[in-house]
């Protein structure tokens, strides 16, 4: 079935890969980083909604799972892109902060 929160999803699945990708590539020793520009597509407003249509569940965001002390990572420091990048759609890769 290809709807369009099937559509969103799958942007943001291919998005994630690429910022993986690009981490294993280019041999990034950054690992928050590159974890912190891949939350910053999954806990998209449009993903989150998307991903909650689709099971029919309240789909929870990642940054409120580490406030929350139930992520599965406890030892990474929680996401500081997501904010500054709320605006940009799935389909655009992150900027990192400087």
């Amino acid at each position: 079935m290809n709807t369009p929160d099937h559509n969103t999803l799958a942007r943001a699945v291919e998005d994630a890969r690429r910022i993986l990708q690009e981490h294993i590539e280019l041999g990034s020793i950054d690992a928050t980083r590159t974890l912190e520009q891949v939350v910053v597509v999954l806990d998209r407003a449009d993903v989150l909604f998307a991903l909650g249509r689709v099971k029919r569940r309240r789909a929870v965001p990642l940054a409120d799972a580490r406030k929350g002390r139930v992520a599965s990572l406890p030892h990474l420091p929680a996401p500081t892109l997501a904010t500054a990048l709320d605006g940009h759609t799935s389909s655009e890769h992150p900027e990192p902060l400087s």
